[in-house]
Order: C-alpha cells, then sequence, then structure tokens
C-alpha cells in the first residue's frame, strides 16, 4: 500500500509567493506597457514634423526648431533691448514648449544632452513635456548633423518685417505649406490684438490666414473646428494651442476656425 505525503507548509508558501510575484510583475509589466502605449500616442513630438522650443536665460531668449521632416535645426538668438515677454511677442513664434535655463547655451551641440538629462534630472519648463517627447527630442537633435545646423541672431528693435522674414525662413513648416489650408482667427477675449500677434504667429508657421475678427460676444472657452478634413494643420494647431477640435458641418469662409477664448488671454504672457 502506497502512502501520500502531503506537501510541507512550507513548501505550500513558496508555491504561493512565487505565484503572488509573478502577479505582481505581470500587473506591473501591463501597466508599464500601458503608460508606454499612452505617452506614444500623446506624444506632442511625434505629431509635429517641425517642433519649436524657446530656452529663456535670464533676458535672453533663444528659438530652437527642430524639424523630424527635413533633418535640420533652426537656432534663433534674440537679444537687446525689452523684457522677456517683450522678446517673445517680438519674436511672432509661439512655442510647443519653454525652459528657464540656468545656464545659457554655449552653442547646438547641447541640445542633445539637455533634452536628455532633462528626461531624469527634470527641467523648469512652463510647458511641461513626457519623458519620452524629452527623449524624442534628444534622439532628433543628436541625429541632425551640425551641417544641418542653421543659426542667427538679432539685437531689438528690429521692423517687425525684417524678424518675421528671419522667423519665417527659419521656422516655417514644410508640412503646413503643402497641407494648403486656410484659417480664420475670431478674438473673443477682451485683449485687443491678441488675434492679431497670433494671426502673424500662423503666417510664419506657413498657414493662410484669411481673416482676424474680434467677436460679437467675450466667450469662456477658446474652440477650434474644420471643415472636411482633419489635417496635419488642424492636429498642429490643437496640440499647439491644447484644444480639441471638432468637425464643422458646413463650409466658412475657411477651412478652419480659431476662436480665442478668455482661457487664452495670457497665451503670450
Amino acid at each position: 500500500m502506497q502512502t501520500h505525503h502531503k506537501p510541507s507548509p512550507a513548501r505550500n508558501n513558496m508555491r504561493l509567493i512565487v505565484i503572488f510575484c509573478a502577479v505582481v510583475f505581470s500587473v506591473i509589466t501591463l501597466s508599464l506597457l500601458f503608460r508606454l502605449f499612452f505617452l506614444i500616442k500623446e506624444s506632442k513630438v511625434d505629431k509635429a514634423k517641425t517642433f519649436t522650443v524657446s530656452f529663456i536665460y535670464k533676458n535672453d531668449l533663444d528659438i530652437v526648431t527642430i524639424s523630424s521632416s527635413e533633418k535640420k535645426i533652426s537656432y534663433l538668438k534674440i537679444r537687446g533691448q525689452g523684457s522677456i515677454n517683450d522678446k517673445k511677442i517680438a519674436s511672432g513664434v509661439l512655442p510647443d514648449a519653454v525652459f528657464i535655463l540656468t545656464d545659457p547655451f554655449s552653442d547646438s551641440y547641447q541640445l542633445s544632452s539637455y533634452f536628455y538629462s532633462s528626461v531624469f534630472h527634470g527641467a523648469t519648463s512652463s510647458s511641461p513635456l513626457s519623458p519620452y517627447d524629452l527623449l524624442r527630442l534628444s534622439v532628433l537633435a543628436q541625429s541632425i548633423p551640425q551641417s544641418a545646423v542653421t543659426q542667427e541672431s538679432m539685437s531689438l528693435p528690429v521692423e517687425e518685417n525684417k524678424i518675421d522674414t528671419i522667423v519665417t525662413r527659419m521656422l516655417i513648416d514644410p508640412s503646413i505649406v503643402q497641407d494648403d489650408r486656410t484659417i480664420s482667427i475670431v478674438n473673443a477675449t477682451g485683449v485687443i490684438g491678441l488675434g492679431t500677434k497670433l494671426g502673424r504667429v500662423f503666417s510664419n508657421m506657413g498657414l493662410n490666414v484669411v481673416s482676424v475678427v474680434n467677436g460679437d460676444a467675450l466667450k469662456d472657452r477658446s474652440a477650434i473646428t474644420y471643415f472636411n478634413t482633419k489635417s496635419y494643420t488642424v492636429n498642429r494647431l490643437s496640440s499647439l494651442l491644447h484644444l480639441d477640435p471638432t468637425e464643422n458641418t458646413k463650409q466658412g469662409l475657411s477651412d478652419i476656425i480659431l476662436t480665442l477664448g478668455k482661457d487664452k488671454k495670457s497665451l503670450f504672457n
């Protein structure tokens, strides 16, 4: 007659520990995979073929555009008279992110290492980017040869049309130009001239601005609508302005209509 030995309590406990650890490991792995999936899905850098970043050091403003489609970096240094806010407005640029530097960049070689270190050590930014986006910017900046980096500088005061000539040449988004969409801007913020300032930014990006008007009434919330096709331009502006686009079923004056509400009063601050 055979005798059956019951598993010892110690062995049962060890088995339960192994199963528990495997379950915990699986949950953590799945959680990280989902997190990575959503970071990639919501990436601001991947959605933009031309990504613009501003760096502020004391009263100096540097504007850098990294083009993944053209494999180039454009670097514009703005110095001279006026505050940082004056320089932001004068530049005619609305960046995707703004970083505050504790030390100035000596050259464009530091871009990749700055983005990479920010993944682990953080960065002072008014427009925080995810670790994935910072890593993407680091890889992009590293992959572009120095021969494809253009640098220019200007000292304020400078005539606006001269600034726009430089900015358009350096920072224009070829994909927006190719998209060939028109946009109308309705300024319902109560801030005089805000629509015109933003229209200038869009023109410098390569967008065809057909109308800038003041709204009949103030709006609390901004909105962006498009007709027919949710194009690259629609997605680009939505990401830049942090708005969810909605489709317009009727053709209006333009392909895209942007209504600026009071939530965008400090757009250039």
